[in-house]
């Protein structure tokens, strides 16, 4: 292989001979990385250079690719120290030969001449040098990203197992070795401690990769118009990448809001909501025009259910209140006053997500009992069991309201499924019981 035959050379000292083996190798794997982007599944993709395919034959094409330039770039600097040695040393001959003259009486000019001479020698030696360090470096640099690319797979891989904190180490050594990648990788790091109940970490790990992706969207837009005229698709391109980048970590960072959000003192659930929906709705408004519309459906799924919960909330206190009064009304016998507060808490709490809405149902069931509004009264009775299948005033509830309809197989139903729930009760009220009897009782006359 070329770059074994580089080394050889290398350690013969044929430096030369090194330095153009490194760069056929270089453009041989130039060619092999570009086969295995354009066909990622596909078998002998790499030209015979290395048995691999996908991902990882990227990565280990990009790690020999390092290793080469690394070599290239120390044959260059060994060349430029000899060269600069060898070229002193031919300078000196030189100005020797020149100080033979200066005995004839052109001391002076021998003189610069020599000086001239080796001046020109050094500085042929000090290029071959420069070049070589600025390759180095560029080859240390081209390494320290395959490492990095090598410690984000491994966090990848941990996260996926769910072990978040070997993750977490993994993404640090790897923002370690190159700091272009921090907006995926402090947003990968963020989601992880985000799934361990580390929020103060996460949203700090959000912030510095909001921040980061906010930088480069910037800088993308800025070349887009620099370029703009010209209609780079290239620049296009990089924009919206960099803007769904954004979008990436503000709709990961409200879902963590959202999930703090569950537990929690009122107040500071519904500050986390707000938080969570203004991230949100940002990241809806950064999604870039190519965004499918399956992605936009789940983002708009994201923020409704952030609002709903929100609304809740807010109307929490409203829903209460109304309850209360109404209560008092039902207490007193108002029942049409009572039910027009149950009504404004309904409206409060429309998908009764309250712990007690099923009382609320029960109330105004028997408000509307009472009125004679029968239809309504077993609605509401029968939402009241839907919310709270274990109670059994629910159950006769709908048993009176089927009574007052006179639906008698209906009404006996519900006397046994409140008899089955909690029969102590039933035989101490023998309320159930009784309702039984006269259901049976109808339905037997009517045979």
């Amino acid at each position: 292989m070329l770059w074994c035959v580089a080394a050889v050379h290398f350690e013969a000292n044929d430096l030369r001979a090194c330095i153009a083996d490194c760069d056929e190798a270089i453009a041989r794997l130039g060619a092999a990385s570009a086969a295995v982007a354009a066909n990622p599944g596909g078998e002998g993709t790499t030209g015979g250079l290395l048995p691999t395919d996908g991902h990882s034959g990227a990565l280990k094409l990009d790690e020999l690719r390092a290793r080469v330039l690394e070599r290239r770039a120390k044959a260059l600097g060994k060349l430029g120290e000899m060269g600069h040695a060898e070229s002193g040393e031919k300078a000196t001959g030189a100005g020797r030969g020149h100080g033979g003259v200066a005995a004839t009486g052109i001391n002076d000019s021998a003189g610069g001449g020599k000086e001239g001479c080796v001046e020109a020698g050094r500085g042929t030696g000090a290029v071959w040098k420069v070049v070589g360090q600025e390759e180095e470096a560029e080859a240390q640099k081209q390494a320290r990203k395959v490492t990095a690319a090598r410690e984000k797979e491994r966090g990848n891989e941990m996260f996926k197992g769910r072990r978040y904190g070997d993750a977490i180490e993994y993404y640090d050594k790897a923002l370690e070795q190159d700091a272009t990648l921090a907006p995926l990788l402090l947003l990968n790091r963020a989601v992880a401690h985000s799934e361990m109940g580390s929020y103060q970490l996460a949203t700090a790990d959000f912030d510095r990769a909001l921040a980061s992706a906010q930088e480069a969207l910037a800088a993308a837009k800025m070349g887009a118009r620099i370029v703009d005229e010209c209609e780079d698709e290239a620049a296009a391109a990089a924009v919206a990448s960099a803007a769904d980048q954004v979008c990436k970590v503000l709709t990961r960072k409200g879902r963590m809001l959202e999930k703090k959000a569950v537990k929690g003192p009122k107040a500071q659930r519904v500050r986390g909501l707000k938080d969570a929906l203004k991230c949100l709705e940002e990241a809806w408004a950064q999604q870039p025009v190519d965004t499918s519309e399956a992605q936009r459906g789940t983002l708009d799924d994201s923020i409704q259910l952030v609002r709903d919960r929100l609304h809740v909330l807010q109307q929490d206190d409203v829903a209460k209140e109304e309850i209360a009064n109404g209560d008092r009304m039902f207490a007193d016998g108002q029942h049409a006053a009572a039910v027009k507060f149950y009504d404004r808490a309904e409206k409060a709490d429309p998908k009764g997500e309250r712990p007690d809405a099923y009382l609320m149902y029960s109330n105004r069931g028997g408000c509307l009992l009472e009125l004679k509004r029968y239809r309504q009264a077993l609605s509401d009775a029968q939402r009241c069991v839907a919310l709270k299948p274990s109670w059994v005033t629910g159950h006769m509830l709908v048993g009176r309201v089927h009574e007052a309809l006179e639906q008698w197989p209906e009404m006996l139903s519900a006397c046994c499924r409140a008899y089955d729930i909690d029969a102590t009760n039933v035989r101490r009220t023998c309320c159930p019981l009784s309702h039984a009897a006269l259901a049976l009782g109808q339905i037997g006359s009517q045979r």
